[in-house]
């Protein structure tokens, strides 16, 4: 199973790390370290990816094919 990062359509790379977070009072650790990765010339994505992966709290996806793609039969 493949480990993404995700957010809402609605909201920035920066809100989707600080929903993650957990315990709810750790949010400010969260985006210390997110914003120390932008810092260090990393892209919005990459630092969530990152920042979401230090704290074990990426998304699992099932393998196959993405939404909305159909594999030859």
């Amino acid at each position: 199973m493949p480990l993404v990062a995700k957010r809402k359509l609605t909201e920035t790379w920066r809100e989707a790390v600080a929903r993650r977070a957990e315990p709810v009072a750790a949010e400010e650790a969260w985006l210390r370290v997110f914003d120390a990765y932008l810092a260090d010339g990393r892209n919005e994505v990459e630092a969530a990816y990152l920042t979401l992966a230090r704290f074990e709290a990426l998304s699992f996806v099932p393998d196959g094919p993405a939404p909305g793609r159909r594999e030859a039969l």
